[in-house]
């Protein structure tokens, strides 16, 4: 992996691209996960309702997280746009 972050623009810019979006999509999954279970839970007995309290927590750790590895991306893919704006200074 070093190889094309280090070297190829459009890859590192295609990465960050990709990695958001996966990042994305399991954000919007676990926010409808938690919500539908919001919804449900006053319905629910008090096991599962203490279970759907610790997914709660489990969730927010996920989220705090995933952050970590959106701002990865995000940094790939700024480096990508830099580095290609330095490249193309230089061909001119």
């Amino acid at each position: 992996m070093g190889l094309f972050i280090d070297r190829d623009p459009d890859k590192m810019i295609s990465y960050g691209k990709q990695a958001k979006e996966v990042i994305g999509s399991m954000i919007l999954l676990m926010k409808t996960v938690e919500g539908t279970l919001d919804s449900c839970a006053p319905d629910l007995d008090s096991n599962t309702q203490r279970e759907i309290e610790k997914l709660h927590g489990f969730v927010g750790a996920f989220m705090r997280d995933i952050a970590v590895y959106n701002d990865v991306a995000r940094e790939i893919e700024r480096k990508g746009y830099v580095l290609k704006d330095i490249r193309d200074r230089r061909i001119v």
